[in-house]
């Protein structure tokens, strides 16, 4: 997906996280999108309680 169209979705979203990835995050930076995944995570909880 062009990441002008990328841009464009990610505006409707109530929030965003870039990374300086290749397509796939999930090869080439595991560790980092493992650790923003359990951040995510932990404040959707905080956002809940």
């Amino acid at each position: 997906m062009p990441p002008a169209s990328q841009e464009e979705m990610a505006a409707r979203a109530t929030s965003v996280h870039h990374r300086p990835a290749s397509h796939s995050p999930f090869l080439s930076m595991p560790a980092d999108l493992a650790a923003l995944l359990d951040q995510i995570t932990l404040d959707q909880a905080r956002v809940r309680s």
